[in-house]
């Protein structure tokens, strides 16, 4: 704030500096005092836009004491009160015992603590993702030492892929602890446990004294626990349960709304990947703007690494590659629409029957999208036609990507997209959704769009670039420009550093 009276003092004197300068010309002195007048305003929004997220903030602090209260007064009040021992020594042992993995080579760098607990090893997905780039690209600075705060159970999988190049805040949940909240959730069913038991007992108000913590940074929409005094950095990655309330349960949608908002009130700086989900996050939940920033994601070079260890010919005989194929990786969750890209599939090899279209896709079927998906290929006798990797090593994709005509997206919502960035800096060609944030990553030529609620559209496009590869490779050209301009490992870790400046200094 000090820094930001003296800017103003000095801006101020510039102008009045100006204005002597110019003695009695009246029109040159109406132009410095119509930019003063611009000027002022900008401050005065800025200004508005900072008491604004300090008044949400204390909000939503008020809001994490209001409902300690309320979970107190549940434990007193259970079965009689046969559960304030319990409640008792579970404050005694509220935070529960962990263990601290050092770095290899930590140093006296300041710390960003990283909170890994919403994490599922190998089901996360894209958020998994760009936990991991997160931390590489922090690392790669050589500007702060990375900690992960994680449960017991998550840190092998952790620990395979980090080693020690970052440290760990290991929570362990003693078991007694465990079975106490369990219990008591089971006798009050009405009690609003969004977190589940395990989350519930863990604590970051001391992450500074375990750790050396000056920022805490969650990259997967929430924080884990709410009761942090260091300043904070939160990945919102997408409002979907807002656009299509319809793909979630009546309580996903009531903590989402709660914690998400919650969340984005306590933290200094808001993250986006794309400047639709900024927007979104200003318009729909009223986040104060000047803490909304939208950073570009980058991609894990194992992708394109893997090209060295996993040549596309070795691809195509393990994987029994077709010669012709689209390529799609995404897990089968309802909006990625798999089934409209099944259909479009039909519609192309039936008007084309010299052409042998065949759709690649990885990701696993163990989601709610994948029954319909089941039904289309059988239905529509596509399944000879349809290879399903499931998932496979990160470092098999770049040759896949290669081998592939184009890769096709028709994901229904998107906040960013990996396999059409990936796609783009392999050289491979893309299309994808008109909608939510993918028309950013193709602009300027860089790949087709279509309808996704549209077969017809989208069996065009594929039949565009099947008959004009020429094309095809016109778009890959600028799309791998692009990539390498908007997506790099330096030019997202240089926006994140500044992130951090801006809320290490109190700016907002």
């Amino acid at each position: 704030m000090k820094e930001d009276r003296l800017e103003k003092e000095h801006r101020i004197e510039q102008i009045l500096s100006e204005l002597k300068t110019i003695g009695v010309d009246r029109n040159a002195k109406a132009e410095v005092i119509e930019r003063l007048l611009r000027e002022i305003e900008g401050i005065r929004a800025r200004e508005e836009s900072r008491i604004k997220a300090l008044e949400q903030k204390l909000v939503a602090k008020n809001e994490v004491l209001r409902q300690w209260a309320v979970e107190r007064n549940c434990w007193r009040g259970l079965g009689g009160g046969i559960f304030e021992p319990s409640y008792r020594l579970s404050q005694r042992v509220r935070r529960p015992g962990f263990k601290i993995l050092y770095p290899k080579n930590g140093g006296s760098r300041p710390v960003v603590a990283i909170d890994a607990l919403q994490l599922v090893p190998g089901v996360s997905g894209g958020v998994e993702t760009y936990m991991t780039m997160l931390a590489r690209a922090i690392e790669s600075t050589g500007r702060y030492q990375i900690y992960l705060l994680a449960l017991d159970h998550q840190a092998p999988a952790l620990q395979n892929e980090f080693g020690l190049t970052v440290g760990y805040v290991i929570y362990e949940i003693p078991w007694v602890t465990r079975s106490l909240v369990r219990a008591a959730n089971f006798l009050d069913r009405r009690r609003k446990s969004y977190l589940g038991s395990d989350l519930a007992l863990v604590s970051f108000s001391d992450l500074s004294t375990i750790c050396g913590a000056k920022i805490l940074h969650s990259p997967v929409q929430l924080f884990s626990a709410f009761d942090f005094s260091i300043p904070s950095v939160l990945n919102l990655h997408d409002l979907q349960h807002l656009h299509f309330p319809e793909n979630f349960s009546a309580g996903d949608l009531e903590a989402r709304n709660k914690l998400y908002t919650l969340s984005a009130n306590l933290a200094d700086a808001v993250l986006t990947s794309s400047d639709f989900v900024r927007n979104d996050v200003i318009e729909k939940m009223r986040i104060a703007a000047e803490k909304v920033f939208a950073v570009p994601v980058t991609v894990n070079p194992q992708v394109p690494d893997g090209l060295q260890q996993f040549p596309p010919e070795e691809a195509r005989k393990h994987y029994r590659l077709p010669a012709i194929y689209g390529f799609y990786p995404a897990h089968f969750w309802p909006h990625k629409n798999h089934l409209t890209l099944v259909r479009a599939l039909r519609i192309v090899r039936e008007r084309n029957p010299s052409i042998d279209l065949k759709l690649v896709f990885t990701g696993s079927r163990g989601h709610s999208g994948w029954p319909k998906v089941a039904e289309g290929l059988n239905r529509l006798n596509l399944k000879e036609h349809v290879l399903i990797l499931d998932h496979i090593p990160v470092d098999h994709l770049a040759a896949i990507y290669r081998l592939a005509r184009f890769c096709v997206v028709p994901s229904l919502f998107e906040a960013s997209s990996y396999p059409v960035i990936e796609a783009q800096l392999l050289g491979c060609p893309v299309m994808c959704s008109d909608v939510t944030s993918l028309p950013e990553l193709v602009r300027g030529g860089c790949g087709l769009l279509f309808d996704p609620r549209s077969e017809e559209d989208l069996a065009e496009k594929m039949e565009r670039w099947l008959r004009n590869p020429q094309d095809a490779q016109r778009h890959a050209e600028r799309g791998r420009e692009r990539a390498l301009k908007e997506h790099s490992m330096e030019g997202y870790a240089e926006k994140l550093l500044a992130i951090y400046d801006l809320v290490l200094s109190h700016r907002f």
